[in-house]
């Protein structure tokens, strides 16, 4: 075999995605998330949905420990120089400046918990019972719901032992989510971590953007590449707390979040699949044709209950292969083989790639360069897998105008794109895909490695694993914002 078989076809270079910032205005876009709040405000103040302030703040902490939290949340009212990744983070200007809206304490909702740890510990599941009295705590807050908009729960990290269980997979993180959930609570988590950073700009720019979001705000949108574009992610997740006769799981618990062309989250639905209608090749679980159908008709219905049409282009993402009972009932519902997409994302390839540049002394020759691939980069391995690089190193994001790698270190992999269904150009894939790495608006950085679409219907799969009992958000549309 000759060295020709090993080579690869060209790469290619997509351009790193605009980020939206008003619904009327198509210039007002900027590739960095941070810089186009400070120049345009808010995409969800320009609109008819916009956030009246002020966020009204419920609070929940340990006995002892309000004064110093109060304090660090009137924090989001000033301003705060970076310290850290100075290139990236612009400085913090204060809630009200960066989102046009500011947020308050309510005065009358904040609850000191009086732990137990002698009773807590003498449990037979300390970390159950530790949950327990938080959340008894915040369905006290239930009553209220009215008065407040957010409710900040800070957990020190003396308690930290009882934040997990290596045996059940336990995570309070989660289970209060849940629970906080059930009670129609929105609630942002804060540790210490958060309160004794070094970098106070990035963590209120991070603070102040997530109670933005959840309350409902929008903080951005994509520049949209195509309009009534929907695009789903689909996880799986395995609930170990219900087993059958052969001590096998018995239920397989499927999340999909549906997105529209501005990537804009739209709500998730979840199933819970019998073992009927499933199967398991090696550890994952798939779904049967008839399910898969059902679970893809359910996305649209959301898509289409949003928008008032169909979209004309569906493209659904998975980080397991598409099976051929899948792919069959993902084209039952569509109807027509154009204009439907089903893509595999594996993370964890391989692949390596270096940048190289010409060698200034002897420019025949090239060397190693010192920033790593160029964000964007794709390589087309066949008309079915493709190689893309969501991180890497990012031009025009600095204002030294210096290249900008988020990670900072190692050498980036690409993701690995597999094609079960579709075809045509991988341009098109390439850039949603690229621009789907920028809809989390959880934190502040510019982009995730896994687009958006994955990322929130794995963590909603993760959420619901451990849930005792998930019967109220079977088959039913469920508002993201409670489980960020």
């Amino acid at each position: 075999m000759s060295m020709a078989d090993y080579k690869l076809p060209a790469y290619f270079q997509a351009e790193e995605p605009k980020l939206s910032f008003h619904p009327e205005r198509p210039a007002d876009v900027d590739i960095h998330p941070l810089r186009g709040l400070l120049r345009y405000g808010p995409y969800g103040q320009n609109t008819m949905a916009a956030i009246r302030g002020p966020i009204r703040i419920g609070i929940i902490c340990p006995k002892g420990n309000l004064p110093k939290l109060k304090f660090f949340i009137s924090g989001l009212d000033n301003r705060h120089i970076t310290a850290h990744k100075t290139g990236y983070t612009p400085n913090y200007p204060g809630m009200a400046s960066a989102f046009r809206v500011n947020a308050a304490i309510e005065e009358s909702l904040t609850y000191e918990i009086s732990f137990d740890i002698r009773q807590i510990d003498s449990s037979a599941v300390p970390h159950l019972k530790f949950a327990e009295t938080l959340t008894n705590a915040i369905r006290s807050f239930a009553k209220q719901r009215h008065n407040f908009d957010i409710l900040i729960i800070y957990l020190p990290d003396t308690y930290e032992k009882y934040f997990s269980h290596k045996d059940t997979g336990f995570d309070l993180h989660d289970f209060v989510k849940a629970e906080s959930a059930n009670n129609n609570i929105i609630t942002q988590f804060l540790r210490d971590k958060a309160l004794n950073t070094q970098c106070k700009s990035t963590n209120y720019w991070n603070l102040a953007l997530a109670i933005y979001t959840k309350v409902g705000g929008i903080p951005w949108k994509m520049s949209a590449l195509e309009d009534n574009v929907a695009f789903m992610g689909i996880s799986y997740s395995v609930r170990n707390n219900v087993e059958i006769k052969d001590g096998k799981p018995r239920f397989v618990t499927c999340c999909s979040q549906v997105f529209d062309s501005q990537g804009t989250g739209l709500e998730f639905v979840a199933f819970d699949a019998q073992p009927k209608t499933y199967t398991h090749y090696g550890d994952n679980p798939f779904l049967d044709r008839e399910q898969m159908g059902r679970l893809v008709s359910r996305g649209l219905e959301i898509y289409r209950s949003h928008n008032g049409v169909p979209p004309k282009r569906l493209i659904i993402y998975k980080t397991t292969e598409f099976r051929t009972d899948e792919i069959d009932g993902c084209f039952d519902v569509w109807g027509k083989n154009e204009a439907l997409d089903l893509i595999s994302i594996n993370q964890n390839t391989p692949w390596k790639g270096m940048q190289r540049q010409r060698n200034h002394v002897t420019p025949n020759k090239t060397q190693p360069s010192l920033y790593p691939v160029n964000r964007g980069t794709y390589v087309p391995i066949d008309d079915f897998d493709l190689l893309l690089w969501t991180q890497g190193n990012v031009n025009g994001i600095a204002d030294d105008g210096k290249p900008f790698y988020r990670e900072a270190r190692g050498i980036p992999e690409p993701l690995h794109l597999t094609r079960h269904g579709g075809h045509g150009p991988w341009s098109d894939i390439a850039s949603y895909t690229l621009a789907l790495t920028k809809m989390n608006w959880n934190n502040s950085g510019l982009y995730d490695q896994l687009p958006a679409t994955l990322l929130v219907s794995s963590k909603l799969a993760k959420f619901i694993k451990h849930m005792p009992s998930i019967a109220h958000l079977i088959n039913h549309k469920y508002d993201l914002r409670f489980f960020l």
